[in-house]
């Protein structure tokens, strides 16, 4: 009997845990979509043994991704107090039920271990784009005082607030080495999966290039981004 409520307990868990995937399937879709961009830019091996290779140090690298997007501060930490929880959990469960318990423990820590870096990681990305009209409108404000475009956008980078600030503190470098600004723009929205970086860092990379009012174009996008949220909100 203890056994028949060891193993509903453990599929309600692992259902529990489903849920919480497909709520975030939005990050998983996105992260897929990117391997298979990643793998389509890579050279034919001729062995599997390099496409092995890549794929884990492409895994790696999402971990990593996932794991700052979610504000983890001490990675090796957290996977190791995640690692030693796991393994009390299983072998409770292989000494108390069997062995064949422990599997479905494992499972089941990891689909929630990533349920809840993928929930904070959504959460932030939220409150991200929650804050970049504001970011905009300081960059236009500093653009009407006589700014320059690149030095308006570094000066308010140094004044934005979190977790825009950590988005912010991978682009500013970037940019100060020498990339173009549309390109670091690109990079940051797809390790941090806001896609409106990209919008900003083509408008930016225009008025630089080509001049014109680019504080006009970012206060309408300001504009159209607080209007697009409280669209949502009424939904």
């Amino acid at each position: 009997m203890s056994s028949q409520i060891a193993w509903v307990f453990m599929l309600a868990l692992l259902c529990a845990a489903c849920g919480a995937q497909l709520w975030s399937s939005g990050v998983h879709k996105r992260g897929a979509q990117l391997a298979k961009q990643f793998f389509e830019r890579q050279p034919n091996a001729a062995d599997n043994g390099a496409r092995v290779e890549s794929m884990d140090g492409f895994a790696a690298s999402e971990l990593g991704h996932l794991l700052r997007r979610a504000d983890v501060r001490n990675p090796r930490a957290a996977l190791s107090m995640w690692t030693l929880a796991t393994a009390a959990i299983a072998l409770a469960c292989s000494a108390g039920v069997g062995p064949a318990l422990s599997l479905g423990a494992l499972a089941v820590s990891a689909l929630c271990a990533y349920a809840v870096l993928a929930w904070r990681a959504q959460k932030r990305r939220r409150t991200i784009v929650r804050q970049l009209p504001a970011f905009l409108e300081d960059i236009v404000r500093l653009v009407s005082l006589g700014n320059g475009v690149q030095a308006a956008f570094q000066v308010a980078s140094a004044n934005s607030p979190s977790p825009l600030a950590a988005c912010l503190e991978e682009l500013v470098p970037r940019v100060r080495s020498g990339a173009d600004i549309d390109q670091a723009f690109a990079t940051v929205a797809r390790t941090w999966r806001v896609q409106e970086f990209e919008l900003i860092g083509a408008v930016l990379r225009i008025s630089i290039k080509f001049g014109g009012r680019s504080d006009v174009m970012l206060e309408r996008m300001a504009s159209s981004m607080r209007e697009g949220r409280l669209a949502r909100l009424r939904d």
